[in-house]
């Protein structure tokens, strides 16, 4: 039993040890490294960003995103790449670097996840195709990287929080709005192919083609599988189950971007779901109506859109929609009868 209880004591003291050694290193970490991290960080800003990044100052701790020591720059913007140069691209309250701990030794300062928080996203696309989030420079080749540069860039995560996003594409016209968005991204991003696994919410919504607006003010939560190919700008959407309003939808397909525009395959299905749902996701000029009217039965609605997209010569994909309803019915307020046992398969090509 003596032998027993001094096993324990050893056993706890050495544990003690340990996690007092791990609280000291999280604490004097910090503190022997800021100046070192934070230079090496801004070195390699000003080699591989075309754009101007600002900042009020700097912080280095394991707390604002544990257990990843995170280099943080407060109250920062940047502007974004020609014909925008002058324009905002990303500005917020904090942009957060995540080091691997296992660098800060070595020659070569590793960042494998970066934090957005309470940011102001803003992506314009102006009508030839060209955006403003190009400012990523890189390097030619390996060697010009491991001699120019003693951070490299190894991205697993990407993080945002409480951001406010806006996406202007004049070039399809197409405009999307998102407040109170959130974004958590995973993947092996410094490979030129590699899947991105990513969860995705806003509380508000707006999607806009052409100057209709198609959805405003819905809220929107997605878990997707993407798989991304950035040699060739190839997106393949594997599996992808977003929630728009109260309709679940799931979509799967391909899009690559050309030179001149987009080579669209993509296939939208939702769930079966309660007739209702479909309606809450339908344009903003319906929802007086759709508030005062009830619905009943089942319903799927499927859409396919296959085909290039080229502004220029006036290309558009083929459009295809499908419904589909169950023993439905329809009981608007201000109509003398409802329309029941209604029964749908049709499906409508452009």
């Amino acid at each position: 039993m003596t032998r027993l209880k001094k096993l324990f004591w050893k056993c706890a003291k050495g544990t003690g040890i340990a996690l007092a050694g791990m609280l000291a290193l999280l604490f004097v970490l910090p503190v022997l490294f800021p100046g070192t991290i934070a230079e090496q960080i801004k070195a390699w800003t000003n080699e591989s960003i075309d754009g101007k990044l600002d900042f009020s100052k700097t912080s280095l701790s394991f707390f604002d995103h544990f257990p990843s020591l995170t280099l943080t720059l407060h109250d920062f913007s940047l502007t974004g790449s020609a014909p925008f140069a002058n324009d905002t691209l990303l500005a917020g309250k904090a942009l957060g670097f995540g080091i691997n701990l296992a660098s800060i030794f070595g020659k070569t300062l590793e960042v494998n996840t970066f934090y957005v928080d309470d940011a102001r996203i803003n992506v314009q696309v102006d009508e030839k195709g060209r955006a403003n989030y190009n400012v990523y420079k890189g390097t030619p080749d390996s060697t010009a990287r491991s001699d120019s540069s003693n951070t490299r860039i190894k991205i697993h995560g990407i993080f945002f929080k409480r951001c406010r996003l806006t996406y202007n594409d004049r070039s399809v016209p197409l405009r999307i709005e998102a407040a109170d968005f959130n974004y958590e991204g995973r993947g092996d991003l410094a490979n030129s192919q590699f899947d991105l696994q990513s969860n995705m919410s806003a509380a508000s919504f707006d999607f806009v083609y052409d100057g209709t607006p198609y959805f405003l003010h819905r809220k929107l939560k997605a878990d997707l599988l993407t798989g991304i190919n950035t040699s060739s700008l190839v997106f393949r959407f594997a599996k992808n189950d977003l929630l728009i309003n109260k309709l679940p939808v799931d979509f799967s397909g391909n899009m690559a971007i050309l030179k001149d525009g987009y080579d669209i395959d993509l296939n939208v299905v939702s769930g079966t779901t309660d007739f209702g749902n479909i309606f809450s996701a339908l344009p903003p000029e319906y929802d007086r109506w759709f508030a005062e009217t009830r619905f009943s039965g089942q319903s799927q609605i499927k859409v396919a859109l296959k085909g290039q997209y080229r502004a220029a010569t006036a290309q558009a994909p083929d459009l295809s929609v499908g419904l589909w309803v169950h023993d439905g019915s329809i009981q608007y307020n201000k109509a003398p009868a409802p329309l029941q046992h209604l029964w749908v398969n049709a499906t409508i090509r452009v």
